[in-house]
């Protein structure tokens, strides 16, 4: 069975921050050089899921690139992705858009 790697990226102005679960984390600079660094840094792990919050379309390139790289990604907007930095006593049992495997994203 494939392991099941879930990575979350932080895209601010000028920087990318990379964690991968269970693996570690990443910093790279947010220009065409990081991104690229980025895709070359996750295709050989082939993740299950990569999940970026949207920052007012600066997260758009490597959103792209990750796409056109054929691996796995998905913008979340703030408000959902605030759910996720609470503790995991205090979520809702279950909201109808939140799919099962994010619980397993916050571990």
């Amino acid at each position: 069975m494939k392991p099941l790697v879930c990575v979350g990226i932080d895209v601010s102005k000028a920087q990318l921050d990379v964690a991968v679960r269970p693996k570690g984390s990443l910093g790279l600079p947010h220009d065409e050089t990081g991104i690229v660094q980025v895709v070359k840094y996750l295709q050989p792990l082939a993740p299950t899921l990569i999940v970026l919050e949207a920052t007012g379309g600066l997260e758009l390139p490597l959103t792209g690139a990750l796409a056109a790289a054929g691996l796995p990604v998905v913008v979340v907007p703030p408000v959902r992705c605030e759910i996720l930095r609470k503790p995991p006593g205090s979520w809702p049992r279950r909201i109808g858009w939140m799919p099962t495997s994010w619980h397993a994203l916050r571990r």
